[in-house]
């Protein structure tokens, strides 16, 4: 694989663009790993939910046997975790702790499982097919998909029901990030944010581009981050009411956002791309991946990140 070299990025909000180049500094990069996992999966979720215990998933395609992955000592060794016959990618999932998950698959199956992987439950919503998935607790949980679909259940996944459209148009939601049972918060195409209020009210939110947002990550109830095509950041400081557009250099499409702290937070991509801000992101630094893939997820557990891309990629590094 090509080794791409640090880049770094002059990135500054309320819509005003700087070509200037900051000073690049070696002690604050996160230096990331290479793991080797066995598997060659285009993987589109990575979770830990202990220091120990983790999960990785994706596609079915090239070998069935690997698109779900589990460790149990910190990242040292993965073993594959049997999925039930007939299922296929898995598209999102969600862990609330280390033994009660559930994985968001093809055709629109759900698989929930409360021992960690050794059974699973199948679920099918009454919905178009679903994109993401995001719980509060074991029993209460949204789903958002294709055609302005938002559903919600409160008996574990056992009934799904759908939520009003916000939008007239018609289009694909790709992340939602549920606070509680009475408020939750989605993005999607078009640059298009829809907030939930009282478990069943929608109401959209200005998110300052068009331009296709494909995950939400808040720090805390307040501030919160939109990621898309085009290298494209959106922030909130008042808990999605308002949104402010960022403008970068760069064109990547970006996947996926999480933050330590509301000071160090991480952005990845096509092309390998990694981008880090330590100042809330006023400025980013591009980070060294080791790879060309398309990186999909990253999750921050304690001091440690976790990556996971296309062709098996699975990045780890300890959090400066």
């Amino acid at each position: 694989m090509k080794k791409l070299f640090p880049l770094v990025l002059a990135l500054f909000f309320f819509s005003c663009r700087d070509d200037s180049v900051p000073n690049f500094n070696s002690n604050t990069q996160t230096i990331w790993n290479v793991n080797n996992v066995f598997a060659t999966n285009n993987f589109k979720s990575i979770v830990f939910t202990s220091a120990n215990t983790g999960y990785i998933a994706g596609n079915s395609f090239p070998n069935d046997s690997t698109k779900l992955l589990k460790t149990i000592d910190g990242g040292l060794n993965w073993s594959r975790v049997l999925m039930p016959m007939g299922s296929s990618t898995i598209v999102s999932m969600d862990w609330l702790d280390d033994n009660n998950g559930y994985l968001l698959g093809g055709f629109n199956k759900i698989y929930k499982t409360t021992n960690g992987g050794a059974s699973f439950t199948e679920q099918i919503p009454n919905a178009s097919p679903l994109n993401d998935i995001d719980f509060v607790d074991t029993e209460h949980g949204y789903g958002v998909g294709i055609s302005n679909t938002i559903v919600r259940t409160n008996n574990g996944g056992i009934v799904w029901d759908s939520l009003s459209a916000a939008v007239s148009d018609s289009i694909s939601y790709y992340s939602i990030k549920t606070f509680s049972w009475n408020d939750a918060i989605a993005c999607g195409d078009s640059g298009k944010i829809v907030r939930i209020f009282n478990s069943t009210q929608t109401d959209t939110a200005t998110s300052n581009t068009t331009n296709g947002l494909n995950a939400i990550y808040f720090v805390n109830a307040l501030v919160g981050y939109c990621v898309g095509q085009n290298a494209t950041v959106v922030r909130t400081l008042d808990g999605g009411a308002t949104w402010l557009r960022s403008f970068l250099t760069i064109s990547n499409h970006f996947n996926d956002v999480v933050f330590r702290n509301e000071s160090t937070g991480y952005c990845v991509g096509e092309n390998g791309i990694i981008l880090k801000t330590s100042n809330s992101a006023s400025t980013w630094s591009g980070e060294t991946s080791h790879t060309t893939d398309y990186l999909r997820s990253i999750i921050i557990f304690g001091d440690k990140g976790w990556i996971a891309g296309e062709s098996g990629t699975v990045l780890s590094g300890i959090i400066r």
